[in-house]
């Protein structure tokens, strides 16, 4: 009786063997790794960086108040941006803030939520973001 069970599986084991190919690329577990830009590895790298908030630039003028100054933004290789505050709160702003945050496709700017901003300078110690609103700020942040 078991004989004859064996007899009627072998077709269709056959035919399933014959179904795969070698041609046929195995499934992959993982899938791989995003290859950053210039600009991403810069601002957020593998992992995440932080930056330190440290003047608002409007009319030359470095308007930036002080329970801004050195607030911690942390740019995460998620795209999740994490502002600390420096212990002082702004009108009452949560001591932490989370924003969505992206690069353009031409890498020119910074989508943080729903404003973009250009960038003026990007260096490895330095990042220069320009709000197109009332007066263009620029906002400076440094490592």
């Amino acid at each position: 009786m078991f004989r004859n069970k064996t007899l009627v599986l072998i077709p269709f084991v056959i035919l399933l063997m014959a179904g795969c190919s070698d041609d046929s690329p195995a499934p992959s577990s993982t899938s791989a790794p995003k290859v950053l830009s210039e600009v991403e590895k810069v601002i957020c790298g593998n992992s995440y960086k932080t930056w330190k908030f440290v003047a608002i630039y409007k009319n030359n003028a470095n308007v930036i108040r002080d329970c801004a100054v050195n607030d911690d933004w942390i740019f995460r290789y998620s795209r999740i941006l994490e502002i600390k505050n420096n212990g002082l709160s702004c009108d009452g702003q949560d001591a932490f803030q989370e924003h969505d945050w992206d690069i353009s496709g031409d890498e020119k700017s910074i989508i943080i939520g729903a404003s973009s901003f250009v960038i003026v300078k990007i260096t490895s110690t330095e990042m220069q973001l320009q709000e197109n609103v009332d007066g263009n700020p620029v906002f400076v942040f440094k490592r």
